[in-house]
Formats: structure tokens, sequence, C-alpha cells
């Protein structure tokens, strides 16, 4: 169990797990969640199809205020690379879709750990080898736009990026800090 994420409103709790989700199931990552019932958290379940879905894995989920879910997924069919960014949500007749973020968030290598703003404003995540890389994972802000597509991704610069990997941004929206993960020494 790995990278959790609490809903903006504290109630639903969201994480990453290769638990196995039916038998005869790999070991493979899935999203799952559980819900807060009074003083304790409820039983996890796992997302439904179409978030997880039978690829290497689904993985790194936030959760905004109204309720989208954005996460990782390696190897999606109609991805753009590795592992490309998605986002969840209910439609008008109340089915769940999936659509991926976009060639402006998602390049033909890996982008994960997704940190969803609660008025999803916008998106940080951890990108391999762009163009304007300091070293290999570094951490970027793209954000959403009037047409509801993203902005072009920007590099968080020198003072968190460094020639390690930096990733699991995590953004305090009271203090307004950001929290990340860093390999360098």
């Amino acid at each position: 169990d790995t990278a959790p994420y609490l809903s903006p409103d504290g109630q639903s709790l969201i994480f990453s797990s290769n638990r196995s989700i039916s038998t005869g199931e790999g070991r493979k990552k899935n999203l799952w969640q559980s819900n807060r019932m009074l003083d304790a958290w409820g039983e996890p379940k796992p997302l439904p199809f179409p978030i997880n879905v039978d690829t290497l894995g689904d993985y790194h989920g936030g959760i905004t205020a109204k309720g989208s879910i954005y996460f990782a997924s390696y190897n999606r069919l109609g991805g753009y690379g590795r592992s490309d960014i998605y986002r969840s949500k209910y439609d008008e007749e109340g089915n769940l879709r999936v659509e991926n973020s976009g060639p402006s968030v998602n390049t033909g290598n890996s982008e994960s750990d997704v940190y969803i703003a609660p008025d999803e404003e916008y998106l940080l995540f951890a990108s391999t080898d762009r163009d304007d890389s300091f070293g290999a994972d570094d951490i970027y802000i793209s954000f959403l736009q009037a047409d509801k597509s993203w902005s072009t991704p920007k590099n968080l610069g020198p003072e968190v990026n460094s020639f390690a990997y930096e990733y699991g941004a995590w953004v305090d929206e009271e203090s307004g800090y950001l929290y990340f993960n860093s390999f360098r020494r």
C-alpha cells in the first residue's frame, strides 16, 4: 500500500496497492478507496473499471472537491507513453468515464505522481526526461485553461528539481507549502 491521498473534505482516502482484486490476478498496482465512517475507515475497495484496467498498473491517484480522480496508468491502450496521467469523472448519465490528460501533459516517456488541486486549477506531476529537465524525474506544474485543456507544463526549477529524482509533490493548501520527495543527498 503506497501513495495515500486524502480527499479535500477528509472523508475519502485513495491509495495504490498490489492487493489482488480477483482470484488469479497477477500482482500489479491498482487504485483503492476507503471512506470514513464516523470514527473509523471503511473496508478498502478497488476503484471500478474503467479506472482499474488490465494494464501493468493504475496508481498515484488524487481526488478533487467535485470527486474527479486523477491518476497515472502504465501502458494503458491509447496512451502517449509508458505512463500517462488520466482523469475520471461521471458524465450526465451517471457513467464513469476516463480520459487522457492530453499531449501537453503526457509525453512518450513517463508521467506519474499526481497532485491535483482541490478545485482542479492546477496539476503537479513527475515527468521523466523532458527537454528542460534538471535530471532524472522532475516535478512540473500545468494549469487548467478556459477550454478545459492543460497548459504546457512548467518545470518547477532548481529550487525544487535537481540532478536526482524528484517526485510525490503535495501541497498543503492552507499554508501554501509544497512537499516532495527527492533522491538527492
